[in-house]
Parts: structure tokens; C-alpha cells; sequence
């Protein structure tokens, strides 16, 4: 399991936890470098669309990878997807 696999699931379990009343989450940077500890805040609805599409993952601003395209931005949070690769032509 990938640091970023870890932190979604964590995130995904802070994130059922939370009260509905809570406007906004505070969730771990799902970076796959191994030594980060940033934290996240982002409201409930902008979580729900980060995880609307498979692969995207909530990181904080400076923590994309080059293999990675910045889908949102919302001040220091980014979701990013990963890029996808050209096809090779013969």
C-alpha cells in the first residue's frame, strides 16, 4: 500500500466520521512522498468531488508530482490525476 493509498483511506474514514454540520475537513496531504505530514483543510463538498473521479487525490499546493495534472486548485489544496501517457507510435 502507497503512503497516498493510506492517506485516502484515513481521509475517507475522517470524512464519514465528521458531523454533517461541519463545514470544513481537516485531512492528511495524500502526497505519496513518506515523509510528509502536511494537512489539508477543504470543505465536505470539494472532498466529494476530489473523490468523484478514481485516481484524483487532495494534496497540498507544491506537493503535485511532474506526472501529475492539476485538476482543481483551491488556494493551497490541489486534486490532481495523473497524466495520462501519449500513445507510443511505431
Amino acid at each position: 500500500m502507497t503512503r497516498s493509498d493510506h492517506s485516502q483511506q484515513v481521509n475517507d474514514w475522517l470524512q464519514a466520521g465528521a458531523s454533517s454540520s461541519e463545514d470544513v475537513l481537516d485531512l492528511l496531504c495524500e502526497c505519496n512522498e513518506p515523509s510528509c505530514t502536511a494537512t489539508v483543510s477543504t470543505t465536505r463538498e470539494r472532498y466529494l468531488l476530489a473523490r468523484d473521479e478514481a485516481g484524483q487525490l487532495l494534496v497540498a499546493a507544491g506537493h503535485e508530482h511532474a506526472s501529475q495534472r492539476v485538476v482543481h486548485a483551491w488556494g493551497e489544496v490541489l486534486v490532481v490525476a495523473p497524466t495520462l501517457a501519449a500513445p507510443l507510435i511505431a
